[in-house]
């Protein structure tokens, strides 16, 4: 989704430093993804949105995501 990307594109510069949450909203996830991730301990399903997460950041810029944000990110759902 567009929102997401633009995300990306504004926090790129500004994950290395601060941590901020990736924010995922529910109301952009269908009944039956929002069932699976929920299906999914804590530790698994951060692993599965970073993961998700991460490929909007390596879209906008594969080195800076591989050499700084990919330590740091964190998803949050909301």
């Amino acid at each position: 989704m567009a929102s997401y990307w633009n995300y990306g594109i504004i926090s790129d510069n500004k994950c290395h430093l601060c941590r901020p949450p990736f924010i995922v909203y529910l109301s952009d996830l269908s009944p039956k993804l929002i069932k699976e991730l929920q299906s999914l301990d804590g530790e698994d399903r951060q692993f599965v949105l970073k993961q998700a997460a991460g490929r909007i950041f390596e879209d906008i810029s594969p080195e800076l995501y591989h050499n700084s944000i990919s330590r740091v990110l964190w998803v949050k759902l909301q």
